[in-house]
């Protein structure tokens, strides 16, 4: 889910990876009515995008990750670079239109076959389908957690990075004897 202006769009995704260094899986649509999934892919794909846009996030690239995309990869039907999106390496999306890079994302999709599932040279008539499973591999200068990424993503804030809880290494003593230290009750 993607909250904007206050609307949940259902849309979803996954964040993961580190250091400036992140991978966005955003998944498909499909389905009607009371089974549909994923059916705010479109406006949730360009909320998702003008956010990256507002850090100044750099799109590394972008590429179908469907099943039968991943499974051609894995049978060695397909490589990669067949399922790349043209024209999405290397972008700083602060200077672009996100709209439009997000038309052009749904728009190159749809000419993307993805091989059969036998490995062959058999090509499901998967084109047509701009709205696939991606992979968009993104960089930041600023330093995110992948869970602080997502959070900015769905909501539009980040929660703070909380750094693990670490315990100094104090005489027990110092946290019982409050009272004798202090005029006022021992309570904490």
């Amino acid at each position: 889910m993607i909250i904007d202006t206050a609307n949940a769009l259902s849309a979803s995704f996954d964040t993961e990876g580190q250091n400036g260094e992140f991978a966005i899986i955003f998944k498909s649509r499909g389905g009607s009515g009371d089974a549909a999934i994923n059916p705010d892919y479109m406006p949730g794909l360009k909320v998702l995008l003008s956010r990256l846009a507002s850090i100044g996030a750099v799109m590394k690239d972008v590429t179908l990750d469907s099943g039968p995309a991943r499974r051609a990869i894995a049978l060695g039907a397909m490589s990669p670079d067949q399922l790349r999106i043209p024209e999405t390496s290397g972008l700083v999306l602060a200077n672009l239109d996100t709209d439009e890079l997000c038309n052009h994302i749904s728009r190159q999709q749809k000419n993307i076959n993805v091989a059969g599932d036998v490995g062959t040279s058999d090509v499901k008539n998967s084109g047509g389908n701009g709205t696939r499973r991606i992979r968009l591999e993104i960089s930041t200068s600023d330093i995110w957690s992948a869970k602080g990424l997502e959070t900015f993503l769905r909501y539009g804030h980040t929660l703070p990075d909380v750094a693990p809880m670490t315990l100094a290494v104090t005489d027990w003593r110092e946290f019982f004897c409050l009272g004798k230290r202090h005029s006022g009750p021992a309570t904490r």
